[in-house]
């Protein structure tokens, strides 16, 4: 059998591409929104790594977002959920699916500190039973399109 050469270096370059892509495929595929409005301190913690964000940025399932004091971000999900924390909180994407095709609904985040307006968008509106909002004190689940939650403050 004849086996066509490869260098070294096109060795390296295609297991580093195959190391590199899945990852990147998996990154892609957890995008559950979007930074839309960023002001003051505010960063995200993703794979234990902190990650300055500005506006236009992808928020991931699994980050932590997490605001100084005058700080303010605002993130909206792919089915138009809209998030607002205020200074000094702290919030986690636990899990986003937003499948309708497939009829994979679910929104469950957890609210740590600070303070957050939620305002519903498809999921809510079509399986308000598969959105949760977990705080220190309760869980919140929504059977309407709107609420707020104002909690101690992140201590830095």
């Amino acid at each position: 059998m004849n086996f066509p050469k490869i260098s070294l270096f096109g060795l390296v370059v295609v297991l580093g591409l195959s190391l590199v892509a899945p990852d990147a495929a998996f990154a892609q595929q957890q995008a559950a929104g979007i930074v839309k409005i960023a002001t003051g301190d505010l960063h995200v913690v993703r794979r234990a790594a902190k990650i300055a964000v500005a506006v236009g940025d992808p928020i991931h399932v699994g980050d932590r977002l997490e605001t100084g004091p005058e700080a303010a971000i605002g993130v909206t999900l792919k089915d138009g959920t809209l998030l607002s924390l205020g200074a000094n909180s702290v919030f986690v994407i636990d899990e986003f699916l937003f499948a309708p095709e497939r009829e994979s609904l679910s929104f469950i985040g957890t609210a740590r500190a600070g303070s957050l307006v939620y305002t519903s968008g498809t999921i809510g509106r079509l399986a308000p039973d598969k959105v949760r909002v977990n705080t220190p004190f309760g869980t919140i689940g929504t059977r309407g399109t709107r609420f707020a939650v104002r909690m101690p403050d992140a201590q830095r």
